[in-house]
């Protein structure tokens, strides 16, 4: 199953995704320009959606699965900007369809530090301690990773055989 991971908590965007068995992982960057518009970050964020999201030879959706942090009242801007890349995600997710599912900041904190109340350097430590070998930009980062690991966990290929076990069972 190919999944994209998104910590779209702010103008900065983590992404991991596991597409034909290879992971990867970064940061992406909307800002906004002197003399432009606040709405040219969200026209840049949707055009790299489409460019992550899509296979280039067809334009067919490249993945199965979009998992999203799910955006909670902050209040101001910070829950504007997280609203509004997450409607977008699933205006792509619908255009595309592919299956797309929020995650609960609680949720991913308990499953990542059995803490759902777990600040930023617990979620960094517990990732180091789980995989040592890599490294990350920031946070954001850092959260879609574990956004992802919770999905593939949750609806990959590995709940898929349980679930397939447990019919023929």
């Amino acid at each position: 199953m190919n999944i994209l991971a998104l910590d779209c908590s702010g103008r900065t965007v983590g992404w991991a995704s596991i597409w034909r068995g290879v992971i990867d992982s970064g940061v992406k960057a909307f800002a906004v320009g002197r003399g432009e518009s606040p709405g040219m970050a969200w026209l840049r964020f949707r055009r790299w959606l489409r460019e992550i999201g899509t296979i280039a030879l067809d334009g067919s959706a490249a993945y199965d699965l979009i998992v999203y942090e799910q955006a909670h009242l902050r209040g101001g801007a910070a829950t504007h900007v997280a609203e509004t890349l997450i409607g977008y995600v699933e205006e792509f997710a619908a255009e595309y369809g592919i299956e797309h599912q929020p995650v609960h900041s609680r949720t991913l904190k308990a499953y990542a530090t059995a803490n759902g109340n777990a600040g930023k350097p617990l979620m960094l430590s517990e990732a180091q301690r789980r995989w040592p070998e890599q490294t990350w930009v920031d946070d954001n980062e850092v959260d879609a990773w574990w956004l992802l690991q919770l999905a593939q966990e949750q609806y990959g290929e590995v709940a898929q055989a349980a679930e397939e076990g447990r019919d023929g069972a």
